[in-house]
């Protein structure tokens, strides 16, 4: 009777002992779950971290491209400007005549 005490006793406590391992396990289980999606919101972050710095740098660089043309047209606009200032007022060469025209188009008249 004892011996079956015993060993009632014995796998009761080798019941709770499984169990207990079983919640362990589960328990690592869910934090290695847990650690590899935050690394995955992690990386996703990184990846959108360099695409937002590099779209950036192609905005930045589109602005002074688009600033060094704004430029370049202003001073070729402000040449043409003077270029039809310089002309002769009776002067009627085709060339003249598409000059002003410009000019009035886009309000550059010096005069």
């Amino acid at each position: 009777m004892t011996a079956v005490l015993v060993a009632a006793l014995l796998l009761g406590a080798l019941a709770l002992a499984v169990r207990r391992r079983r919640r362990l396990y589960w328990r690592a289980s869910e934090t290695l779950a847990q650690l590899r999606r935050a690394e995955k919101a992690v990386r996703l972050i990184a990846a959108q971290r360099d695409e937002a710095v590099a779209a950036q740098n192609r905005a930045e660089a589109l602005g002074k491209t688009a600033l060094s043309e704004h430029r370049s047209l202003t001073e070729a606009c402000y040449d043409l400007a003077k270029r039809w200032d310089a002309l002769p007022r009776e002067h009627s060469g085709a060339h003249a005549e598409q000059l002003r025209r410009v000019v009035r188009l886009h309000s550059w008249d010096l005069r």
